[in-house]
C-alpha cells in the first residue's frame, strides 16, 4: 500500500465534494473484488447516461460529505465502496441494479436523492420506475392518439356527406 501526501488528499476531498454537490443522486455499492475490465465496462455504461461511477477512498469521502446534501449517508462508507453519481436517478438505478444482477462481486448498499436517504430496497424500487425518456414517449403517444381522434371526429361529417352523395348518385 502506498502513502498519499496531504496535498493529494486535499485535492481528492475537493474532487469528491464537487461531485457530491454537482449531482442530484448518489448510490453506494459494496465492491468485493470487481475486475478492472468490469469496472471499465460499468464506467463506460454510466458515462453514456451522463453519470459517473468510481471507487472511493472512504475516509476522504466522509470528509467531503460534510456540509453537502448527502451528508446523511456517511455511515455507509465502510469497507470497499464504489460510488455512482447521476442527475437521472431512475436511469442510474436501473443500470446499477442490472450490473448487480450480472455480477455477484457488487451489491447496492444505499443511495440518496438530494437530501433523502434510500436503503437498498428503495434503490431497487426506484430502478423499476419509468425513466424520463419512457415518460416522454408515453406522453407523446397519448397526445398523438388524442390528436388522431380529434381529426377523425372532425372528418366524420364530411365523410358521411360524401357517402350520402355517392349513394344518391348511384341510385340515379
Amino acid at each position: 500500500m502506498y502513502k498519499v501526501d496531504k496535498a493529494s488528499k486535499e485535492k481528492l476531498v475537493a474532487n469528491y465534494s464537487k461531485l457530491f454537490n454537482n449531482y442530484e443522486a448518489i448510490f453506494l455499492i459494496k465492491n468485493s473484488g470487481l475486475s478492472v475490465l468490469d469496472s471499465k465496462s460499468i464506467r463506460s455504461q454510466f458515462k453514456k447516461i451522463d453519470s459517473k461511477f468510481m471507487v472511493a477512498k472512504n475516509s476522504l469521502a466522509k470528509i467531503a460529505l460534510k456540509d453537502t446534501k448527502f451528508s446523511s449517508i456517511h455511515e455507509h462508507f465502510t469497507g470497499p465502496i464504489a460510488v455512482a453519481y447521476s442527475d437521472d436517478p431512475v436511469s442510474a438505478s436501473k443500470l446499477l441494479i442490472k450490473f448487480c444482477e450480472q455480477n455477484d462481486k457488487i451489491d447496492v448498499v444505499s443511495g440518496a436523492i438530494l437530501d433523502k436517504t434510500l436503503n437498498k430496497e428503495e434503490v431497487i424500487a426506484l430502478s423499476k420506475m419509468l425513466t424520463q425518456e419512457e415518460i416522454r414517449a408515453k406522453i407523446i403517444g397519448l397526445v398523438n392518439a388524442a390528436a388522431s381522434k380529434v381529426v377523425r371526429v372532425l372528418n366524420e361529417p364530411g365523410a358521411k356527406l360524401a357517402r350520402v352523395i355517392k349513394a344518391y348518385a348511384e341510385k340515379q
